[in-house]
């Protein structure tokens, strides 16, 4: 059985920079069983892969379920899996008066809002969120043991669930020279999530301002890296980054207030990504709406023989 499948590099708009993201096309008729996603998954050897389930008579226009896999599980959502395959199946598409392509993704987290400039050939999505702040932080004693180069400069840390499943701890850092100090974690973080959130990926998310932070003027600047434990260094972290976004305007912002985040991520890996975030906050500093956006380029497109 031969399968298509395109690869695409996520949240950068030139080849070879980004994150890599693996897209596999399911026809109807073909049923994988989770064995063979994980294997194809390890096969491609990149943070995600995608299944996209072809679409059936009476689904809405331009909407696919899509499946996500890392390389030892699958998860609910992620996203530079969901801005790089909107990016790719959106591209094609003819927009309407404005430009605009609009489509959706039926995920384990639920439904994710799309919309595709076909004048920028930028994606952005709505993005499920069930922001949940743990009671219990990550210790500067565990960060110290995971990373002992950062010790003059980390302290204890929130964690913080964007859905449940997707979990990050949020590390701030005081300069550019200390986010290059970040090292890959070569074992497990340990951190105490709140009953009932137990079941989570955790990934050290590690930020700066490198121009200060100043919510108020409603853009705020960020340079950030991601490392997880068996993974490596991710590229590309737009859960993460919702995560981070949808904290700082909380702790920072005013009720009401629309906040745009940019951050810059995986420079020091030499696969630059750039990540927008939209935070709409309600009238008691609550996250309304999370709204991820960023680019993509198609690298290669083949046949996978299952």
């Amino acid at each position: 059985m031969a399968l298509s499948y395109a690869t695409v590099d996520a949240f950068t708009t030139s080849k070879f920079a980004g994150n890599q993201l693996a897209l596999v096309h399911l026809p109807a008729s073909v049923a994988l069983t989770q064995e063979q996603k994980h294997e194809i998954t390890k096969e491609f050897n990149y943070s995600e892969t995608v299944f996209i389930h072809e679409p059936r008579a009476g689904d809405e226009p331009n909407s696919w379920t899509i499946d996500i896999f890392t390389i030892t599980s699958e998860i609910p959502l992620a996203g530079h899996p969901v801005i790089g395959t909107a990016c790719y199946l959106l591209g094609s598409r003819p927009g309407d008066a404005s430009g605009t392509v609009k489509g959706s993704f039926n995920t384990k987290a639920g439904r994710v809002a799309l919309e595709y400039d076909t004048h920028t050939k930028r994606a952005s999505a709505i993005f499920p969120h069930n922001i949940r702040v743990h009671a219990a932080e990550c210790s500067r004693e565990e960060l110290v043991r995971l990373q002992p180069q950062l010790a003059p400069y980390v302290k204890a840390s929130p964690v913080v669930s964007i859905v449940k499943g997707m979990t990050f701890a949020l590390i701030e850092l005081e300069s550019l020279a200390a986010l290059a100090a970040v090292a890959k974690l070569s074992q497990q973080m340990t951190v105490t999530l709140d009953e009932g959130w137990d079941q989570s990926l955790v990934g050290a998310f590690f930020y700066t301002f490198p121009e200060g932070l100043n919510a108020g003027s409603g853009l705020v600047k960020l340079r950030t890296r991601m490392v997880e434990a068996g993974v490596g260094e991710d590229p590309a972290t737009g859960s993460a980054s919702c995560a981070l976004a949808s904290y700082l305007a909380m702790m920072h912002g005013r009720a009401g207030q629309l906040i745009d985040f940019e951050l810059t991520q995986a420079v020091e890996m030499g696969r630059k990504s750039d990540i927008s975030v939209q935070i709409q906050l309600g009238e008691s500093k609550e996250v309304k709406q999370v709204k991820l956006g960023g680019s993509a380029v198609a690298v290669m497109e083949g046949k996978l023989v299952v």
